[in-house]
């Protein structure tokens, strides 16, 4: 469905043209300034598109429940993007750093839902190769940057089973402060931390706005020659509930002929940034009543992902899996069932930017939910600039 843009949209856009003109503007009077200091200002970006499938189904007591679509897909590799990044040399090996990163439907050509002006990252920060890196802004937690296994895509990311720990899924956290150590001997520290907001009071129905948990974020991540490792642990704080808490630890071992990882993790109270409920298939309405993530809940996460170079092309089988005590019946009823899902893929290199791609996955036991089946397949293009 299409809606047209109302004032406040076309509003938002021009503010954020005029915004991203501002910071060319900028740039390039910096680059022609001999007195200041030398900078550098990236463009980048990726669109990724293609047609897909995707089928789920429910049958269960004497349910038979039943959903379907098929046509132009976006992001199946990952999310269409353009953004700005930036440094400028202070002296003393010390640099400025900034990035500026939006999202968009390649198909609409819309934003995503919500009013931020750059919805995947914002930050802005200080780095140097003696003392580290230090950022604020909007910037993923650690879990996206310690997951060094082959990863999949749609219904085969690990995002679908380890919440925020899974690659790509990455749990962008607002109003955050951000430090990475320098890698030493192939080992790095990263920590995260964002303070609680309570957010503002509306009058009308006595409830807050813009009110955000603390979250803590923290990991390492250990790269040597053919070897890497990564590990992370994420506790979110409650807004009227208990905290939530994950943490994953996982590797890789490149045998050249083939990639080979293994990752594995575990949720209590809820899966922080988790994208794989129930109703990200079939809306809750269809299916049966059944306990939600609550402050009980506990899960053991598991992962195994293989890739190997074919031709001029990248193949990719793997598979997710979760286990949680949502089937004790004495607590939550029989509605429960562990997730498992399988994924194969191919990306063939037209250039070093541009791919094509084709994917297949299957998932049973979807969101916990017994019963709950799914298939996905499609063909697609991406290119990044």
């Amino acid at each position: 469905m299409h809606s047209s843009l109302n004032s406040d949209e076309h509003l938002g856009a021009f503010e954020m043209y005029k915004a991203l003109a501002a910071i060319t503007m900028m740039a390039e009077l910096g680059a022609v300034s001999g007195a200041q200091a030398e900078t550098y200002l990236t463009l980048y970006g990726m669109v990724d598109s293609g047609y897909g499938y995707q089928s789920y189904r429910y049958t269960r007591d004497s349910l038979d429940v039943r959903a379907s679509k098929s046509g132009v897909r976006d992001g199946v590799i990952g999310a269409s993007r353009f953004g700005f990044k930036g440094s400028e040399d202070l002296g003393y090996g010390v640099s400025a750093i900034f990035q500026l990163e939006q999202q968009f439907n390649l198909s609409t050509g819309m934003a995503p839902s919500g009013n931020y002006q750059f919805q995947r990252q914002a930050y802005v920060g200080l780095t140097s190769d003696k003392w580290g890196t230090l950022t604020l802004g909007r910037q993923y937690s650690v879990g996206a940057a310690t997951t060094v296994t082959p990863n999949g895509w749609q219904l085969g990311k690990m995002n679908r089973v380890f919440g925020s720990t899974g690659v790509a899924a990455g749990n962008r956290v607002d109003d955050s402060i951000k430090y990475a150590t320098p890698t030493v001997a192939g080992l790095q520290a990263i920590l995260l931390y964002s303070p609680r907001d309570k957010g503002t009071m509306n009058r009308q129905t006595g409830s807050p706005v813009g009110e955000h948990a603390s979250r803590i974020s923290t990991g390492l991540i250990y790269s040597n020659g053919a070897f890497d490792a990564g590990g992370s642990y994420d506790r979110q704080g409650g807004t009227g509930h208990k905290s939530i808490s994950n943490w994953q630890i996982n590797f890789s071992y490149d045998f050249k002929v083939f990639k080979f990882g293994l990752a594995y993790g575990q949720d209590r109270g809820g899966k922080i940034g988790w994208v794989g409920r129930s109703s990200s298939y079939i809306p809750a309405a269809h299916l049966p009543g059944r306990a939600s993530l609550d402050d009980r809940f506990k899960s053991h996460n598991y992962h195994i992902g293989l890739s190997a170079p074919i031709g001029s092309g990248l193949l990719y089988v793997g598979w997710n899996y979760s286990a949680s005590n949502m089937d004790d019946p004495d607590k939550w009823g029989d509605g429960a069932g562990n997730i498992s899902t399988y994924q194969i893929n191919y990306k063939y290199s037209l250039s070093k930017r541009t791919w094509l791609y084709a994917y297949g996955s299957y998932g049973k036991n979807l969101g916990y939910v017994k019963a709950l089946k799914g298939t996905e397949v499609g063909i697609g293009v991406q290119h990044k600039f």
